[in-house]
């Protein structure tokens, strides 16, 4: 007999509650339709107040004694809760036996763990902690407001254990310098950036952490802090109004393709004077590579069998430079080169000892003993470098419908710098972040998110993203350029070949050709002054009478830890006036002015201008002085982008202070930023208006005192190597490596270092740097020993480009409409300032731009070129506030941050439906037909007027006219008339794309047509052809204890035939659970399923049909002439049932405010029939 409509049904599982064993299997118990509370209870004043997530198992089941096939079965939700505060969803999980604990931990797997995060946890910490602290290198960036961690842990002694906590606020971000013991003894130091991280919601555990800061990348912490991604290992289904459609069309527009499946509360978070740019990579900082050497003669490293040695260089290194060989005595035992990941290849498995691994942040080489317990002598060859932060360049290529794909690509110019380059994008309101390796690799933490490459020579990257990104977010672009640096070191070197150093004599002004100054090298060394000059045997220097100031230059520099000593005479007033003067004058026209003064000495005048260079907008001071002969020259200066050489600027009349400065015809040498790149040329420059300092030496017949003999200890006021004599450029930190007396420098955090133990790590001591002014102070060096002095590497930064637009996003969104302030300082110094309104549109002093509030994304656009570096923005980032999962009814960390799960996507089935009442005449007539206003329906259904369903034995539909006709004993004393009818048009559609604006496009285009009252999308629930079926039979000779599908082991010798006789099921019996017939005997067995366990014994001489208690049906039919011989004690038949079933979990989710009645919802299965 054919299936009808009342085979159809609806059952409840074992327990129809919210407890841990809520579900399972499926029981005889109907769901009738229109009784309230047949599924959920009702909403209790907590739950309308707390909010609630609540499940229920279902099940559809054909309830008929054959094995009719109910095909293309489905379940879809037809009709919302008219309360808004209450909403249903559908999502099945496969398992006829599973229970509530099980299909939460499903909805929780929303988000699982991923691959480790760059992040240490640092120090241990313990249950009922509402913050986490981690550290992790500068380069990597700040995790976002709202993202999701994983606190895992995974060391060896500890019990596994797992937490997942969402970041609730950055509330301590701070880079630190860690100076830490390494194992082979010695100390090393090095920056991290500590986070303080607060979490919503409290550790359930105490958490191991590493109890110190270590300089490679892997600490010994007892749990892994890992990333987290979106896996949504339940697909949500669900139902959303729509916008009248006409027929023809190919998309819909539904009011949302997502639906709240946990209730939420909101938070809001600040986001102060956040920076907005930086990227860090690693530049070389030499030109050529430097080589370590342990002792040549002798070797001198000694390995133990499997154990590693870490010889550290000292310095970032540059990858693909770094080549480790191993000596044996004079012989090479390897050579090994690294791969630029950090690594060496593939370790050899042959006696000896390898280069392992190499970290390009600290220098430290890792090399490893296999099987080999020895001394060796170590020879590495590398080119040192450094890490730096450089200006990101940004582009963004705006999604839209039209736009929308998974490949994207882009030229980058400027060119992109190798480590520099990440691509973000938003998919189903998440973003993601894919970062280049440096070898030209774009990848996401996860392969999963996607993956890229990037041409460092041409500029051209192209990525393919894990998922479509959202329709009206951005794919966001960023990168850094290496061309604001420059190599310092080798041929390239500014440093020149002394070391300087300079004094302010106490008592001046100072008589010409008084000054003696007595030093230590070996013996006593003597240099004298002459007409401003100083000379010395292997020192030479300046001396500006009029203010004592003195400046040496040492070929040959004095002892270590010595003194300066030096005799001289004052000029003091002999009658004729005061011997100097000083003072600022302000000039306005500098072509022609007076200093005040009259009878001035010659080779006495000092004077601080203002020089304005071509193309520059603010001046730059300038030292001059007098040549003796009425000629002002200036002193070299580098400032900046501009260098202004020693030059003639202009005239002085000494009898009556009348100065004469050039205002144009000055030479200078200015970098500019042109067209993504930098210009470097010269240009000219000339004084400008300003307020000079002078001082100068007057008076014809001054009174000579001898001075005090001043003493300056070289501890105490140092010489110095001025790595940037002549230009103005900026040292980057952690590049310099230079050599004096035979000495190796290396700087560290603002101090110079001498005498590196490679093993160890530690370092002597030997002096401070100025990164801005390049002046390096020496504290230590050998005596007697050539200077020699030698840069080897040092990187130095000349300018970062300005921009005139910049895109970035926002850490953590949405961001809270007209919350977003952003300011900039524009390359004239100007502070630019813009503010966002509640539709995102930012507008301020010479910026525009617009927010995306929803996506955190932000485009700006600048009237005047700006410094990038210095943009800052404010914002009020919303999250949700943790419930208690206790109350609630699930943890929420692992959810989605709104609370909310999409319930459309490409490769659905959509079912688009309108619902309209009709009002029958009152009363209705027995045996009266009542036509509907259309035909062609797929439902039709009679409610009274309190919404009671009519009882179908008291009407009979006819769903192709769209009438309606009662009984002709018709009774409906029990309802409150007039009655209503409910009618259905629908049709089913596959989705091909889905847009975050509602936007659900349709793979064929719509036969009806839809108005905006009654119509809904709904995704639906597939589960297949329905119908009862035994399968896979197999036997078996023995049990392992194991259900597999295939056979384990050896066949047993007994057969049953099951070709001849087989299995007999039926719908209303057969369930799906995998059976074995286990033998006891060589003819007796017992029944057993793995979920039911031994429910019959039987023989090979009867037929064995055990029964289905919840149905009255059997399970199935094995007769008694399938059995063959040859079966004995331990033999098993093995086979499986699928019942005419299927099982869905079904949602309810209670917000926050929702009224207590109007949660009834309907639910609709339907399917195909012969």
């Amino acid at each position: 007999m054919a299936i009808t409509a009342d085979d159809i049904k609806l059952f409840e599982s074992e327990r129809m509650a919210d407890t841990a064993d809520g579900g399972g299997r499926m029981t005889v118990s109907e769901i009738p339709d229109g009784v309230a509370g047949n599924v959920f209870p009702k909403v209790s004043r907590i739950d309308s107040v707390y909010g609630r997530f609540q499940l229920r198992k279902i099940y559809l089941a054909v309830q008929t004694a054959t094995q009719d096939v109910y095909a293309g079965s489905h379940l879809y939700l037809t009709d919302p809760p008219d309360n808004p505060g209450v909403g249903f969803t559908l999502f099945a999980t496969g398992s006829h036996f599973d229970v509530r604990t099980d299909a939460v931990n499903r909805v929780e797997s929303y988000i699982v763990k991923g691959p480790p995060s760059r992040m240490t946890l640092y120090g241990n910490h313990f249950s009922g902690q509402s913050s986490i602290t981690v550290y992790q290198r500068t380069s990597e960036p700040v995790p976002e407001v709202a993202s999701v961690l994983c606190l895992s842990i995974e060391g060896d002694g500890f019990t596994p254990a797992e937490q997942y906590v969402r970041i609730a606020e950055v509330v301590g971000n701070e880079v630190r310098e860690f100076t830490v013991e390494v194992t082979s003894g010695g100390e090393t130091t090095f920056l991290r950036r500590l986070l303080t991280l607060k979490i919503d919601s409290l550790l359930r555990q105490d958490f191991p952490g590493a109890e110190f800061v270590v300089s490679g990348q892997d600490a010994e912490a007892g749990t892994v802090v890992r990333t987290t991604t979106v896996q949504d290992a339940a697909r949500y289904f669900g139902l959303s109004p729509i916008e009248a459609v006409s027929a023809g069309a190919l998309t819909v527009t539904a009011a949302s393709v997502y639906a709240n499946l946990v209730p939420t509360a909101t938070r809001e978070t600040g986001l102060s004077l956040v920076s907005a740019i930086g990227a860090e990579h690693i530049v070389a900082a030499g030109p050529a590579s430097l080589t370590w050497k342990s002792d040549p003669t002798v070797n001198d490293v000694v390995f133990t069998a499997g154990a590693r040695v870490t010889m550290r260089l000292g310095r970032a290194v540059a990858p693909e430079s770094v080549t480790v060989r191993v000596y044996s005595s004079a012989v090479v035992q390897s050579t090994r080169t690294d791969d630029g990941a950090g690594g060496f290849g593939a370790m050899p498995t042959a006696q000896g000892v390898y280069a392992e691994s190499v970290d390009y942040e600290t220098g430290d080489v890792v090399l490893l003993s296999v099987n080999l317990s020895a001394a060796r002598r170590i020879e590495i060859d590398y080119t040192p470098a450094a890490y730096v932060v450089t200006t990101a360049h940004t582009a963004a290529s705006a999604i839209t419908i039209g736009t929308r794909g998974t490949v994207y690509n882009r030229t980058l110019q400027p060119l992109p710098a190798p480590g520099t380059v990440r691509v973000s994008y938003r998919a189903l309101g998440r973003w993601y972040d894919l970062r280049d390796d440096g070898t030209g690799q774009i990848a996401g933490d996860d392969a999963a998110y996607g993956s890229g490459i990037v041409d460092y020579a041409t500029g051209s990257a192209t990525v393919t993203l894990g998922a479509l990104p959202d329709v009206d977010s951005d794919v966001v672009w960023s990168w850094g350029t290496p061309v604001s640096h420059a190599v310092r070191a080798g041929g390239t070197s500014d440093a020149g070949t002394t070391v300087r150093w300079s004094a302010v004599l106490p008592d001046a002004p100072v008589e010409p050709g008084s000054v003696s100054l007595v030093y230590v090298r070996g013996g006593n060394v003597t240099a004298t002054d002459s007409a401003g000059t100083i000379t010395g045997t292997g020192v030479t220097g300046t001396i500006v009478y009029a203010t004592g100031e003195i400046e040496l230059e040492f070929s040959a520099l004095p002892d270590a830890s010595t003194s300066i000593t030096i005799d001289y005479s004052q000029e003091q007033d002999g009658g004729g006036g005061a011997s100097a003067q000083s003072g600022t004058i302000a000039v306005g026209a500098p072509g022609s002015f007076n200093l005040g003064v009259t009878n001035i000495t010659p080779v006495g005048v000092s004077l601080t201008i203002d020089i304005l260079v071509d193309g520059e907008t603010s001046p730059t001071r300038v030292r001059c002085g007098d040549n003796g002969s009425g000629g002002i020259v200036s002193f070299a200066t580098a400032a900046g982008n501009v260098s202004i050489p020693s030059q003639a600027v202009g005239t002085i009349n000494y009898t009556t202070g009348d100065v004469s400065l050039s205002t144009s015809g000055l030479t200078a040498e200015r970098k500019s930023w042109i067209s993504f790149a930098w210009l470097e040329g010269s240009t000219g420059a000339g004084a400008t208006a300003g307020n000079f300092d002078f001082s100068v030496r007057v008076g014809a017949s001054p009174t000579l005192v001898p001075a005090p003999q001043f003493v300056s200890a070289l501890t105490a006021n140092p010489p110095w190597v001025d790595i940037t004599r002549t230009i103005g450029d900026e040292v980057v930190a952690g590049s310099l490596v230079f050599r004096a007396t035979g000495r190796e420098y290396i700087d560290r955090n603002g101090q110079l270092y001498t005498d590196l133990d490679r093993e160890t790590g530690a370092a002597l001591l030997a002096g401070t740097i100025d990164y801005a002014t390049g002046r390096a102070n020496l504290t230590t060096w050998s005596n007697g020993v050539a200077l020699a002095l030698a840069v080897d590497a040092c990187l130095t930064l000349y300018g970062r480009p300005p921009v005139d637009d910049y895109f970035h996003r926002t850490q953590g969104s949405p961001v809270r409409p007209a919350s977003y302030t952003v300011q900039v300082t524009a390359t004239d110094g100007t502070l630019l300032s813009g503010v966002s309104d509640t539709d995102g549109n930012i507008t301020g002093t010479d910026i525009t731009g617009t927010i995306r509030q929803t996506m955190g994304s932000v485009s700006l656009v600048f009237a005047r070129p700006v410094q990038p570096e210095t943009l800052r923005y404010s914002a009020v980032v919303t999250s949700s506030v943790p419930l208690d999962a206790s109350i609630l009814g699930i943890e929420n960390t692992r959810l989605p941050l709104d609370g909310r799960v999409p319930i459309f996507r490409a490769g659905d089935v959509a079912v688009i439906h309108n619902t309209l009442p009709e009002t029958l005449p009152d009363p209705a007539v027995a045996s009266a037909t009542y036509v509907m206003p259309r035909g062609d329906l797929s439902a039709l259904r009679l409610v009274d007027q309190v919404g009671t369903v009519v009882d179908r034995a008291q009407y009979t539909v006819d769903l192709v006219a769209g009438s309606v006709t009662m009984d002709a004993a018709l009774d409906l004393s029990a309802y409150t008339e007039p009655l209503i009818a409910q009618h259905r048009i629908e049709e089913r559609s596959l989705i091909s794309d889905v847009q975050i604006n509602g936007d659900i496009t349709l793979s064929a285009a719509l036969l009806n047509s839809y108005g905006a009252s009654g119509s809904y999308v709904s995704s639906a629930l597939l589960s297949g052809d329905l119908f009862a079926r035994a399968e896979n039979v197999f036997d078996q000779q023995t049990w392992t204890n194991e259900w597999s599908d295939v056979l384990i082991g050896s066949q047993a010798t007994g057969e049953y035939d099951d070709i001849n006789f087989p299995i007999e099921v039926v719908n209303a019996g057969a369930v799906t659970e995998r059976w074995r017939i286990h033998f006891t005997g060589s003819t007796a067995f017992q029944v057993i399923g793995e979920n039911l366990g031994v429910i019959a014994t039987g023989t090979t001489g009867a037929d064995i049909t055990p029964v289905n208690p919840v149905t009255g049906q059997p399970y199935f039919t094995l007769r008694a002439s399938g059995w063959g011989a040859g079966w004995s004690i331990g033999n098993n038949l093995r086979f499986n049932t699928v019942g005419a079933s299927a099982p869905a979990w079904l949602t309810r989710t209670v917000l926050s405010g929702a009224a207590l009645t109007g949660d009834a919802f309907d639910l609709a299965a339907a399917g195909d029939v012969d």
